[in-house]
């Protein structure tokens, strides 16, 4: 528990002169020392000039963004004309020194015609003298904090059916603070699992989430009255930045979210956007049975489970019952059932319609809510076929939320199915950079260069995504469809079998079918269709294809994937791609059905980059 200050005690921190600070960045097998201005891997120095240092450094410090070229030669040559060739030509120096060959964009990614970005993971070392920082009630001495984690609150005495209160008074912060450009919050998903993390000080949770600061607390409920006592504490010393405790009604509990919020934004970032500020103090609704119903449909969703995702859908369409204008509710009904229709839970007719209605409801009460952008991204790709108006829609989400793992995700799909599979690499390793210890995005990243035909990369990403927990079952589904694209049949079919019975998923359960079909298990594979058939599930024409695919019944397949454009099913737009059907390539028929959807591919094209496993 902190303690208020004396007033001497406030004087003593006021006085505190803050001794240097050397820090070194690192990512990969290197570390930058931004003190001596020098790139080592390991003890060796690696040669650089000092303006392939200074753009490595911007670059860095933007980790995740596109850096525009005007920015960069603005940079690297304040008030000096140079051409735009001498930014190309450092850019291709420090990219040799990483050891990226043609192709390879493991740090530094292009942003055709915009700029460049830099995508790996990087973490802040903090090195002798000890980092001390003096903290006084003017913003601009605040200590200058980068990354920053909400954990879920401790409740005390909650009963009833509110302990969704803490996590979801974690969530609703999370989402509020990530509208602060300067400061990268860690999303809800990597916050979780500290539901119950007392066993744990806040200095060790804090670094093993790698973040600057720690947004922790204590929620308690006397009758009528919630009380929050909360903290931020610098995760460098355990110091606590600020403190402070909020008594109010129950029925009042967003006006602890708006003050804390405020107290936040106050301690972290020095200067707000006038953008910034306005998104800080904006409620998205003012009925609180609507805010607590959204805060509970959020807790479930985030189970990522059918059931999950049905509870969340019922707390949404009630919250919307309290308040027709609340966007955030209306979208996140649309992301709720765009992902049942997304995993293979819901058929288009049941959610199609729908989404579209609610994605529209939200942004015409928010215009700039980032996340109902990105859902309409995937309703204007996964159904309606319109590319390049799914590309904006992502980008303008991006804009609203750069710091927005999920939407980041989101994108990287989009580009998987077009084949662009540098720009997916790139932007999965941008969603694992803001939130590293995700296995989701782990996991996405390694679909990423399966797609793209990086086998060993594929395989290794999905290994360190089951390092959060065996039970994950897309990691099982990438291993297995590796395994496949190695030939390896044996090893495929059990990793499959084990992502089905973990999962259920209709994509899973083909790519099983898949599997069996191609290692001579012909029975096994038509029991795995029919699971795929009424009454057993509905009807799933794409995932029913991949299975005949695996059978050598190509003009049955081709029917079924013809069956699954006029289903307008999801992950059709994957066909291009699609490892599991190239069997199918050269079809005329398949052709045209690309055509149909608008993903031609040129005569002698292998997309995919790599064998499915047919025989």
């Amino acid at each position: 528990m902190v303690r208020g200050s004396t007033a001497d005690e406030a004087h003593a921190r006021k006085s505190m002169v803050s001794q240097p600070v050397r820090y070194s960045y690192e990512f990969g097998p290197f570390r930058l020392d931004t003190a001596r201005r020098c790139l080592l891997r390991g003890e060796e120095r690696i040669a650089l000039s000092g303006k392939a240092v200074d753009l490595l450094i911007v670059l860095i410090e933007n980790c995740g963004q596109v850096v525009d070229k005007d920015e960069l030669m603005a940079r690297l040559w304040p008030d000096t004309n140079v051409e735009e060739a001498n930014l190309t030509v450092h850019v291709s120096a420090l990219r040799k020194a990483l050891g990226e060959g043609a192709g390879d964009r493991r740090y530094i990614a292009t942003a055709s015609g915009r700029g460049y970005s830099f995508v790996a993971g990087v973490e802040t070392v903090f090195e002798a003298p000890a980092r001390r920082v003096a903290i006084s009630e003017t913003a601009d001495q605040q200590p200058r904090l980068q990354s920053m984690a909400v954990l879920p609150f401790t409740p005390v005495g909650l009963e009833g059916g509110d302990e969704y209160l803490a996590l979801g008074l974690a969530d609703a912060l999370i989402t509020r603070l990530s509208s602060l450009r300067q400061v990268v919050l860690r999303p809800t998903s990597a916050v979780r699992s500290y539901a119950d993390q007392q066993a744990n000080s806040v200095i060790e949770v804090g670094r093993s989430l790698r973040v600057d600061a720690v947004l922790e607390g204590t929620i308690r409920r006397f009758g009528e009255r919630v009380r929050v006592t909360v903290q931020l504490v610098d995760v460098a010393d355990g110091r606590p930045i600020w403190a402070e405790k909020f008594d109010e009604s129950f029925t009042d509990i967003l006006s602890i979210e708006d003050k804390i919020s405020a107290q936040v934004a106050s301690a972290l970032a020095s200067t707000l956007t006038p953008e910034e500020k306005q998104r800080l103090a904006r409620r998205h609704t003012e009925n609180p049975a609507a805010y607590q119903l959204y805060l509970e449909g959020r807790i479930h969703a985030g189970s990522w489970t059918a059931d999950g995702f049905a509870k969340a859908i019922d707390c949404y369409e009630e919250a919307v019952q309290h308040d027709p204008g609340y966007a955030l509710a209306h979208c996140g009904w649309a992301e709720a059932l765009a992902l049942m229709w997304s995993h293979g839970f819901l058929p288009t007719h049941a959610a199609v319609p729908q989404v579209r209605i609610l994605i529209a409801r939200a942004l015409k009460a928010d215009p700039n809510l980032a996340e109902a952008h990105g859902c309409l991204g995937l309703l204007l790709a996964g159904h309606d076929w319109r590319f390049a108006e799914a590309e904006q829609a992502f980008e303008h989400a991006i804009a609203l939320a750069p710091n927005n793992a999920g939407i980041r995700d989101s994108y990287a799909l989009y580009f998987k199915a077009m084949g662009r599979h540098e720009e997916a690499i790139a932007e999965n390793q941008r969603a694992l950079a803001l939130d590293p210890l995700s296995a989701w995005h782990r996991a996405t990243l390694a679909w990423a260069y399966y797609f793209a035909g990086s086998n060993r990369e594929a395989l290794e990403h999905s290994r360190r995504a089951l390092e959060a927990g065996p039970d994950f079952g897309i990691a099982h589904w990438t291993i297995g469809l590796v395994y496949l694209a190695m030939s390896e049949y044996g090893e495929a079919v059990a990793a499959l079998e084990t992502a089905a019975r973990l999962t259920r998923s209709p994509h899973i359960l083909a790519s099983l079918g898949y599997a069996y079909a191609v290692c001579g298990r012909r029975d096994d594979a038509e029991r795995v269709t029919a699971s795929l058939r009424p009454p057993a599930g509905y009807l799933a024409p794409f995932q029913i294809a991949i299975v005949c695919a695996g059978l050598g019944r190509q003009d049955e397949a081709l029917d079924w994937l013809e069956t699954a454009a006029k289903e307008r099913e999801t992950l059709l737009i994957y066909a291009k791609v699609y490892p599991l059907l190239e069997s199918l390539r050269d079809s005329p028929r398949f052709r045209r059905l690309l055509q149909k959807i608008g993903l031609d591919v040129e005569p002698g094209e292998n997309p995919a980059g790599s064998r499915g496993g047919a025989p």
